[in-house]
């Protein structure tokens, strides 16, 4: 997505290996030497800096700023957290405002590439009384959330937890392009269930869990206990790894996302969507600034509308590269 925007607003992106070739075009990342020059800037996957720590004061000494892109799991710290010194700033995804108070980490985003925006842009909205349910991977909010979200719509709409099946004849039925971005997404980007998103009266975002920040021993036992009831003393909870492809899909669909209260749970984006403007933000009890779901669901319409506006305004590859420029 970044990268996307860079090179929308005339910068070209180079690195260590070709990466993501756009369909019918070039690479968009192209390999290069590291050049030496004070004014290129360096963006370091977490992925690579972890594998290649020991490229780092390379990196230092060939280019004017250089920064860490973080995408790991993880609660109070990350695998990546001891490096944080060593980059000018950190782009931390799953930012949570109780967790990171470093004073060169900022929060960030995964956002969304331009292709799944032009998609997304050409099937019809069409509201109905089904929620897709499916996720690839569990967590514990996804698992949490969704019986949630059953107990407060008991008897209301339909839960569809379909997953496609790829086989033979379902990669028969797709596009040249439609394949190549299936196969570039490791298997992540399928147009019927972008079909289906757009077809759900709800688009329920959950990811990441709960990580208990209290100190007080006594206090993390009496959590757990409660937890096995689904409660929470939730001052002493922050949310981690709560950032997904599924959140900014929904987004940018228009269909009304829901996800746990961010800001309640210290959960921290570059500009923060509103709950029950942007988005539908629970807290634990099921409530949404306390106010009951079913009264919120009467104007999910406007929501689903506002949060795609918010989306399309702040989290597009352009508007994510913009945000990166103002930091340097």
């Amino acid at each position: 997505m970044l990268a996307q925007g860079l090179e929308k607003m005339g910068h070209t992106n180079f690195g260590n290996i070709n990466y993501w070739e756009e369909f019918g075009k070039d690479f968009l990342i192209k390999e290069s030497e590291i050049p030496r020059n004070n004014d290129s800037i360096a963006i370091v996957s977490s992925w690579f800096a972890l594998n290649n720590y020991k490229e780092i004061p390379k990196i230092q000494k060939n280019f004017q700023s250089y920064f860490l892109l973080d995408q790991e799991d993880g609660g109070e710290v990350t695998n990546c957290e001891s490096l944080y010194p060593s980059f000018t700033g950190v782009l931390r995804c799953h930012y949570n405002k109780a967790l990171h108070t470093q004073e060169n980490v900022f929060p960030w985003a995964f956002g969304i590439t331009n292709h799944m925006i032009d998609w997304l842009d050409s099937i019809e909205r069409i509201d109905s009384e089904i929620i897709q349910t499916n996720f690839r991977v569990k967590h514990e909010t996804r698992i949490k959330g969704v019986a949630l979200l059953k107990k407060l719509l008991k008897n209301k709409v339909l839960f569809d937890q379909k997953i496609d099946v790829v086989d033979f004849d379902f990669m028969q039925n797709l596009s040249e392009e439609q394949v190549h971005y299936f196969r570039t997404t490791k298997h992540r980007c399928l147009p019927s269930f972008l079909t289906r998103l757009k077809g759900s009266m709800l688009a329920p975002a959950f990811g990441g869990w709960f990580y208990d920040q209290s100190e007080n021993k006594v206090r993390r036992i009496v959590n757990r206990v409660l937890h096995k009831g689904n409660f929470r003393i939730a001052s002493s909870y922050a949310l981690v790894n709560f950032d997904s492809w599924r959140f900014w899909e929904s987004m940018f669909a228009g269909v009304p996302t829901i996800h746990f209260d961010l800001e309640r749970y210290s959960a921290c984006f570059p500009v923060q969507p509103i709950n029950g403007v942007h988005y539908i933000g629970l807290d634990v009890k099921g409530k949404v600034n306390g106010e009951s779901l079913r009264k919120v669901l009467e104007r999910k319409e406007s929501i689903g509308i506002a949060g795609r506006q918010f989306a399309k305004q702040y989290y597009s590859p352009e508007a994510i590269a913009h945000r990166f420029i103002s930091l340097i």
